[in-house]
């Protein structure tokens, strides 16, 4: 009969292969050579080394998931670096002055131009400028500040 394996014979191969491909299973070929066939490494641990297992997996959760909140707060600080650093770099003193140029009321001479020169020295001052999208209201706020000087 081609293709029938004797039910037994065909067993004893997977058992074998079992046993060869999977270390961690204690396969049994012969009943009398165990009891409890198909047992798993894992359960041929006594509990107290399952235990201490488990002890040590706690441990190791532990571990993974600090180290995992350290890197979530190394990525937020550099994120927040380099986004100061983009503020910064868009807010040298000539690249504010030459936006400040640009308003009406602040060209090159007047009293608004020579104001910001001299308020525009101070990093923090620029950076608040920066943020400001709408040209009319950085006007409003230079003249703002000039009111306050």
């Amino acid at each position: 009969m081609l293709g029938h394996h004797h039910p037994v014979n065909f067993h004893l191969k997977v058992l074998r292969h079992l046993r060869m491909t999977s270390p961690r299973l204690k396969v049994v070929i012969d009943a009398s050579e165990d009891p409890f066939p198909f047992q798993t490494a894992e359960d041929m641990k006594s509990p107290t080394l399952r235990g201490e297992e488990r002890a040590g997996a706690a441990e190791q959760d532990r571990r993974e998931k600090k180290l995992s909140q350290q890197i979530d707060r190394l990525i937020t600080l550099v994120e927040n670096r380099n986004v100061a650093v983009a503020m910064r770099k868009n807010t040298s003193i000539p690249e504010v002055m030459r936006v400040v140029e640009s308003l009406p009321g602040a060209e090159p001479g007047s009293k608004l131009w020579f104001f910001a020169t001299r308020l525009f020295l101070s990093q923090e001052k620029r950076e608040m400028f920066c943020t400001i999208k709408d040209p009319n209201l950085k006007v409003q706020w230079l003249n703002y500040e000039l009111a306050e000087k």
